[in-house]
């Protein structure tokens, strides 16, 4: 089994780490990975770095083919998260939201199962409503997300939901 983990960053080192403990040589693919900060948290010999974008659907499905890809962690992220989604929604709309269903979307063509995607907690705290007593009919019945960044997490679970169940992609949503 070989893990295309999907950002570089602090997230997908640490992933990478752990999958180096339990004996296996994941691939980390990022824009623009930093190896000597990777090399902090993980040996770097014990992985395989690549360059590629989620914007980019082509350099997926020549990651999975290139490496034998049988799982993805997807752990990549716009910068500073919610602030820099408040700055600039679009990025992170096109980035959180369109990345991830370029991820879905690549495993689903070319077979590959298992999907973890790193939503967020702001799932639990950036949100209104809530106060329509289950009653359906009211506008703030259901809670629902307050910020770009909260609502592109919700976005993306449920997307990965609908892969899950209508694409047989085995997903989940990690907050």
């Amino acid at each position: 089994m070989t893990t295309l983990i999907v950002g570089a960053g602090l997230v997908g080192s640490q992933v990478a780490r752990i999958l180096v403990e339990q004996g296996e040589k994941p691939v980390l693919m990022d824009r623009a990975a930093q190896p000597e900060a990777i090399g902090q948290i993980v040996e770097s010999s014990r992985v395989t770095l690549i360059e590629g974008d989620i914007l980019r659907p082509l350099t997926l499905v020549k990651a999975f083919r290139d490496h034998g890809i049988t799982g993805i962690v997807h752990t990549a992220a716009n910068p500073m998260l919610t602030l820099g989604a408040q700055r600039d929604p679009y990025s992170a709309i096109e980035l959180n939201i369109m990345g991830t269903v370029n991820v879905l979307e690549a495993a689903r063509a070319s077979g590959i199962k298992r999907v973890v995607v790193s939503s967020s907690n702001v799932l639990s705290h950036f949100l209104a409503g809530g106060e329509g007593k289950g009653d359906l009919m009211r506008e703030e019945a259901l809670p629902r997300p307050t910020t770009f960044y909260s609502a592109t997490k919700q976005a993306i679970e449920s997307l990965g939901l609908n892969y899950a169940k209508w694409c047989g992609i085995e997903f989940a949503g990690l907050r």
